[in-house]
């Protein structure tokens, strides 16, 4: 490949557009020579940026390479010791910086850091500028560019780039085709990251296309700069894209219609067809983009999907610092999802033991007075990423994860985290974030939820359905020893880099801290918070701040809801549903809430009994008619008992009525078991408790009465179906209630929940526990049609409730029914 020199297009016509400015390429040639004139650096000499994303700092880049000096780039956001090691590392003999960080500099600067002359862009405005000519006076070998690497572990490290390696990845760039100087490309990336200031400044500005600059990357900003400036080329990190993703597909989602469409472009997966579809979505979008650019991490292929269905389609490539950045991308007329596409021209890759190597003129010269470093990752002439991957018989490259970040399990298998982590995120629109870690040789992963998608969604008990609709949904898609084990929900966003790739060595610490930030406020000393507070620091054991979230901090669970409800209505005299509570999960706005409308404050004791008041208190019409639910019985007994050779046992134990029966959870047959296998006189006074996403449809729900079925929704009515629940038993009827409240996933039991236990002790029932053994292997979870196997079911003796607590009579229950399944059940 010829290598030209480095150079900015000398052309008429707009480089940069920034803050609705327009800025020329003769007036960029002119600002560069004006700073170029004022540095006092030469050849060899090397010069620090240390500043936010602006044209001047473009103009410093390319003045330092007029005077021969090298560029050292710092992240706006180092912290002062930051800025010390740097200095320290590379002696810079000039800085440029801006108004906004120029303390942080000098807090640097008097902690050690020697930055030499420091030039501050605001105080350069009244420069006289005379035109002129960008020329570098940098030799093909000369280090150009010396980016730190923020790195996921360890010290940052100074990456040496000569102006043969940037020119070499500007011509590989652009011998592709990928991009011509009538392009307009979308800047909202750092540019101290090598990723960002390649595409979307040294290559721009080489060709002769313009710049659109963006100062805050949010969905709004981003969607009016491609809008207004018609912008043809998206350049961001996949953190970008999922936002950007996420605020078009909720727009997508909430108009049925238009959500078919999506569903249809999916499903026909051609490009001109998609924009036809979304030809609207382009036009707000400028009616100019023709695809975006994704980097620096790995893209959910879900998303990219997605993004191609809308008619935009991603070109996602590789690459690191160490590599000028770029070593591969897709072209967008051969993309394939889920590779990072071809290596550049004059670019060689090879997979040595999984590893990812590559050779070429891209590749660094070294790493800042690190020679044992630099020869431990460049070996023979090839530089060892680090990275893990595999080459297709086309020669697309995929990468499979990295070396260093691997998860070995006990059992000797590889895990790679962020392929899970994307199978996770893809699983639940209403997931912000995942990561995997081991944990005691088992997979562990903390989730980051979206609030407010949850908050829109109503659902109120994360936990809950952060387990089944996201970890079981995930966990059910995969072979055993990819099944994650265990979860905590975190309301902090994790540690990543600039670019958002995870720090995966700070994430232990995110589980003793993320959720409890010494940053946080405690709150005022007025009569209503300092009861509120003094409630939730007793039933959580927690030092409570306003920002707490009540369950992802304090570990409320549902039924902790329910008694924090009926705190409020003894203590401020005022009355908060389960559906209000589920918009007021932060305590500073449930305070502000109860702020507002408290009768009065004067604490009183809370307890079940008074939560489940007394018979009356709730209206409840209940269907007394039996002929439905006999007559299913009927047909139960004719089919089943043949069909599973289902066999019953205990009945005998049963107490006389009102009791709880306790049964656990197999399989969707559960309920169908209970009816067959109760006898006739109890079964007309048996209601069962159910989750109310089995009777969503209307033919459920009329049938759901007929059948002694009680529906409830774990977000929104927990408490009027306990309520109920005691009424019933009150009255002399018997309840079913499935203390796991969820089908098992591998035949053993789930842990149990206590709001039978709770309606046990209150109302003064026992529980009979109920053995269930072999609806599992008939029905498990995911199968359509049950198969004939054997299934016995046995009613086990009463737990009466005198002088136990809640956690004992559930303690006895799980035993007992642990014990019958362990001895076959029926004997």
């Amino acid at each position: 490949m010829q290598v030209h020199p480095m150079k900015i297009a000398d052309i008429d016509k707009t480089a940069i557009i920034y803050q609705g400015r327009e800025i020329s390429f003769p007036w960029l040639h002119a600002w560069i020579k004006a700073f170029s004139d004022l540095i006092p650096v030469g050849h060899g000499d090397r010069v620090a940026i240390f500043s936010e994303n602006r044209p001047e700092w473009i103009c410093a880049v390319y003045a330092a390479w007029q005077r021969g000096a090298a560029v050292v780039p710092i992240d706006a956001l180092s912290s002062p010791t930051d800025i010390v090691h740097v200095f320290n590392d590379s002696m810079p003999k000039a800085i440029f910086t801006s108004k906004v960080l120029e303390k942080v500099l000098l807090d640097a600067v008097s902690s050690g850091a020697r930055p030499g002359h420091i030039f501050v862009f605001e105080d350069l405005s009244s420069l006289v500028v005379h035109g002129g000519r960008f020329s570098s006076a940098l030799s093909d070998d000369d280090a150009a560019l010396i980016p730190y690497t923020s790195g996921t572990t360890g010290r940052p490290k100074g990456v040496v780039l000569t102006q043969r390696n940037l020119l070499s990845n500007i011509e590989g760039i652009i011998s592709t085709g990928i991009a011509s100087r009538d392009d307009r490309l979308l800047s909202i990336l750092p540019f101290h990251h090598t990723y960002p200031i390649m595409t979307t400044v040294l290559t721009p500005l080489f060709l002769g296309a313009t710049i659109v600059m963006v100062d805050k990357p949010s969905s709004d900003e981003i969607i009016t700069a491609c809008r207004t400036y018609k912008v043809t080329i998206f350049v961001g990190v996949p953190r970008v894209f999922e936002l950007f993703y996420r605020s078009i597909m909720g727009r997508v989602r909430k108009n049925p219609i238009l959500f078919m469409f999506f569903m249809l472009s999916r499903s026909l997966d051609r490009l001109a067809i998609s924009r036809f579809i979304f030809r609207r979505l382009r036009v707000r979008l400028g009616g100019a983009l023709r695809y975006l650019v994704s980097g620096g991490a790995r893209l959910s292929p879900q998303i990219a999907r997605d993004f191609a269905a809308l008619g935009l389609p991603v070109v996602e490539g590789y690459g690191l610092t160490e590599t000028s950045p770029i070593i591969s991308f897709n072209l967008p007329r051969v993309i394939k999802i889920g590779s990072v596409g071809r290596p550049l021209p004059g670019v060689e890759v090879k997979i040595e033991g999984g590893e990812i190597a590559v050779r070429g003129p891209n590749v660094m010269k070294g790493y800042l007075n690190l020679p044992d470093r630099t020869r431990d990752a460049i070996r023979d002439g090839w530089f060892y990423t680090g990275d893990l991957g595999a080459l297709d018989q086309d020669g697309y490259l995929y990468i499979t994860g990295r070396k260093k970040d691997m998860i070995v399990l006990s059992n000797g298998k590889n895990i790679n985290p962020e392929e899970i982590e994307g199978m996770v995120l893809a699983t639940a629109a209403c997931v912000k974030e995942a990561a995997v870690m081991e944990k005691n040789g088992r997979l562990f992963c903390l989730v980051r939820p979206d609030l407010e998608a949850l908050k829109a969604a109503n659902i109120s008990n994360i936990n809950e359905f952060i387990k089944w609709k996201v970890i079981d949904e995930y966990n059910r898609s995969v072979p055993d020893y990819k099944k994650i084990s265990g979860f905590d929900v975190v309301s902090s966003e994790f540690p990543k880099t600039r670019l958002g790739k995870i720090k995966r060595h700070l994430l232990g610490s995110v589980v003793t801290a993320a959720k409890r930030s010494e940053r946080r406020s405690k709150g005022p000393s007025d009569e209503v918070f300092t009861a509120l507070s003094a409630y939730l620091k007793e039933v959580s054991g927690k030092e409570v701040f306003l920002e707490d979230h009540l369950e992802m901090d304090l570990g409320l669970d549902s039924l902790g809801k329910i008694e924090l409800l009926s705190f409020i209505e003894k203590t401020f005299g005022m009355s908060v549903t389960e559906d209000e509570l589920s918009h007021l999960l932060l305590v500073k706005d449930l305070y502000v809430y109860i702020k507002q409308d408290a009768v009065r404050v004067e604490r009183g004791e809370v307890g079940w009994r008074d939560v489940l008041g007394a018979d009356g208190v709730v209206d409840i019409d209940i269907y007394e008619g039996d002929l439905s639910i006999l007559t299913l019985k009927a047909v139960l007994s004719l089919t089943a008992r043949p069909y599973f050779r289902f066999k019953v046992s205990g009945a005998d134990v049963l107490p006389a009525r009102p009791f709880i029966l306790a049964p656990n959870h197999q399989s969707l047959l559960d309920g169908f078991l209970i009816i067959a296998a109760l006898p006739s006189y109890a079964l007309r006074d048996s209601y069962f408790i159910a989750t109310e996403e089995y009777f969503r449809s209307p033919l459920r729900r009329a049938i759901a009465p007929r059948m002694h079925v009680i529906p409830f929704d774990l977000n929104r009515n927990l408490a009027s179906a306990l309520k109920k629940a005691a009424v019933l038993l009150r009255r002399g009827k018997s309840i079913v209630i499935f203390p796991e409240g969820a089908r098992t996933r591998d035949g053993g039991l789930l842990p149990f929940k206590k709001a039978f236990a709770i309606l046990s002790k209150e109302i003064g029932v026992p529980v009979v526990p109920v053995a269930i053994d072999g609806a599992f292997r008939a029905f498990p979870l995911g199968s359509l049609i049950p198969r004939p196997y054997e299934i016995h079911l046995k009613f086990l003796p009463p737990v009466f409730p005198n002088g136990m607590d809640y956690d004992e009579i559930v303690g006895i229950v799980k035993r007992s029914i642990e014990g019958a399944m362990k001895k076959g059940v029926v004997l």
